[in-house]
């Protein structure tokens, strides 16, 4: 059980001066002393430190007559902060600490302006209450009987002697508890299910933003194989300009070496007609009487020579014409190989785009 094993009081009511420092024994204490000498004082000063509120449970008008007023002192000697220190045996763990002693204390100015202290360390009213609380200590419970407070119990009616004998042993307390506890209760089980509303709605979110990511990533995987494909279709459609290209110039080249070939013939029977016209002139220069001599086999001569004139001029003809349809035929060629550079570099610059694009996702 927990009790008190020592007191300091410093200022309180009518213990001025020096801290009065008293020390308990476990079991049955008596403090005596004649009227006047401060006896109610030491249990005003057990309530206060214990965090009573109202000053007229300790026998006062205001909190800030608690403090020590001294008695014929002017206003300059008194004092201005009152302390009270219980130090609590806690050998048998009745409070929730593993400290042997725990120091519980309270100061206050005569402003009323209250500091709590647990094992010298700041801390607040409710700290200290709640933890005194659990060991069945309270500053307004039964287990502090004031003056008057025997003849006021001897007064009580049977339901109202039950209510403070139940406050006495702590049932009070723990019945405040439970309701207490109830109202947390219903509370935290609103709130699980306002946070179960919640994590369905956020679920129900995830599940919409993951189905948007997952399209998102379907889209973004069928735009990379679109790229991928266009890219490999202006491959194989540049792959096959470069081949037309190619057949272009080797059909070009044909072109070149027949019409190469149709200007030597042609020079080779502007020769012969040359030749042939050369001959007639001089066929025709000849003297009559030469002629006379000679004419069968002149006649036979000129009719070879003209036959062959005619023949060579049709020939040069249709070497003119196979010329101008070769010349029409390179200069299609030509225009289309220009087509098909322009093809190929259009392609290439699409592929040269997609691959860039590609690069930057």
């Amino acid at each position: 059980m927990v009790y008190i094993s020592k007191m300091v009081i410093r200022n309180f009511k009518s213990f001025g001066g020096e801290p009065i420092k008293l020390s308990f024994q476990k079991g049955f204490n008596v403090i005596t002393g004649p009227n006047g000498s401060g006896k109610s004082n030491i249990i005003d000063a057990v309530q206060f430190v214990l965090g009573e509120l109202g000053s007229r449970r300790m026998r006062a008008g205001e909190l800030s007559e608690l403090i020590y007023d001294g008695a014929g002192e002017d206003h300059a000697g008194r004092a201005q902060v009152t302390e009270v220190k219980l130090y609590l045996d806690n050998s048998d763990k009745g409070l929730p600490s593993e400290r042997k002693t725990v120091i519980i204390g309270r100061k206050m100015d005569r402003e009323g302006k209250s500091v709590y202290m647990l094992n010298g360390q700041r801390t607040s009213r409710k700290r200290v209450v709640d933890m005194l609380e659990m060991a069945g200590i309270t500053a307004g419970g039964y287990n502090i009987v004031l003056q008057g407070t025997a003849t006021r119990l001897s007064d009580l009616t049977p339901v109202e002697r039950m209510n403070a004998l139940e406050d006495l042993v702590g049932i009070k307390e723990f019945d405040q508890k439970k309701a207490e506890a109830k109202v947390k209760l219903s509370e935290a089980e609103r709130k699980i299910e306002v946070a179960m509303a919640q994590i369905q709605e956020k679920k129900k979110q995830v599940d919409e933003l993951e189905e948007q990511r997952n399209n998102a990533i379907l889209a973004g995987m069928l735009e990379e194989e679109e790229r991928r494909l266009r890219a490999l279709i202006t491959s194989w459609e540049i792959k096959g300009l470069e081949e037309k290209l190619g057949d272009c110039e080797r059909k070009l080249e044909v072109v070149r070496n027949e019409i190469k070939g149709l200007e030597e013939e042609g020079r080779r029977l502007s020769e012969e007609k040359k030749e042939v016209e050369r001959r007639l002139d001089k066929f025709n220069r000849e003297t009559i009487e030469e002629r006379g001599t000679k004419l069968p086999l002149l006649r036979s001569d000129l009719a070879a020579k003209q036959s062959l004139r005619a023949s060579l001029e049709n020939r040069l003809r249709e070497l003119n014409e196979r010329k101008g349809s070769l010349q029409r035929s390179l200069e299609e060629r030509r225009r289309e190989l220009a087509q098909t550079r322009a093809e190929i570099e259009s392609k290439r610059q699409k592929l040269a785009e997609l691959r860039e694009s590609k690069a930057k996702l």
